[in-house]
């Protein structure tokens, strides 16, 4: 019942409804709904489900901007004569990737980054930020387990190094925003400055196995105490 009908396997195909490559979390200027949207996505890595997050204008209009957000993909060849499209599906599925209003977060924890794993108990982030000049940026936010671990000031052109200290498995991604300016609201009206990136798994026992932290038990009720008044 329930939700256990999304593990159940298509007897034809074997596929579940799980089985899906990428999620959906910024649609357009609707950050209430990045989220709701971010929550699922953590819940699906939390639980073991590694999916790709990304971000999509919501053109379905002429009264809509195209292209904004939009997704920034890392591959090994980006010059357009050595494109290849299995090669960017195969990274966008892998999660090597950024979903952006403007500012462009490069992130690494020692030498993986967004999608890729890093083997250790301890390591150190880095989040290079880049931006046009009519782009704010000024909050980084560090997020290891869907926890909200750290929040750093950031600006366009600057690196923030971070120590973090792992017990066991995880996983980390960052988000970065800025103030909304005049040029930048007029150059994109109800948006705000904004990225955010896919996970970097973490391995930390070094076994080779990348093992989900599982979701957070909920806390136990609040009885009432029998002996007061």
């Amino acid at each position: 019942t329930g939700n256990r009908v999304r593990l159940e396997r298509d007897p034809t195909t074997g596929l579940r409804d799980l089985d899906f490559s990428g999620i959906e979390v910024l649609n357009g200027k609707r950050f209430d709904r990045y989220r709701l949207a971010r929550a699922d996505w953590l819940s699906l890595l939390l639980q073991g489900e590694r999916r790709t997050a990304t971000a999509n204008s919501d053109s379905h209009s002429a009264g809509e901007i195209v292209a904004v957000p939009r997704n920034y993909v890392a591959v090994d060849e980006d010059a357009i004569g050595g494109f290849g499209e299995a090669a960017l599906i195969a990274a966008l599925r892998a999660g090597r990737s950024f979903g952006t209003t403007g500012p462009l977060p490069f992130t690494s924890l020692g030498d993986a980054g967004p999608g890729e794993t890093f083997a250790g108990h301890a390591g150190e982030l880095r989040v290079t930020v880049r931006a046009a000049p009519w782009v704010p940026v000024g909050e980084l936010r560090v997020y290891v387990d869907a926890a909200l671990v750290a929040t750093k000031p950031i600006a366009a052109g600057e690196t923030v190094a971070l120590p973090l200290h792992f017990a066991r498995d995880a996983f980390v991604f960052v988000e970065v925003e800025g103030e909304t300016g005049e040029t930048y609201a007029a150059v994109l009206p109800g948006y705000t400055p904004f990225a955010f990136t896919n996970a970097i798994y973490v391995d930390a026992d070094r076994d080779g196995q990348w093992r989900a932290p599982g979701l957070p038990k909920p806390a136990p009720p609040l009885l009432a105490d029998p002996l007061a008044n």
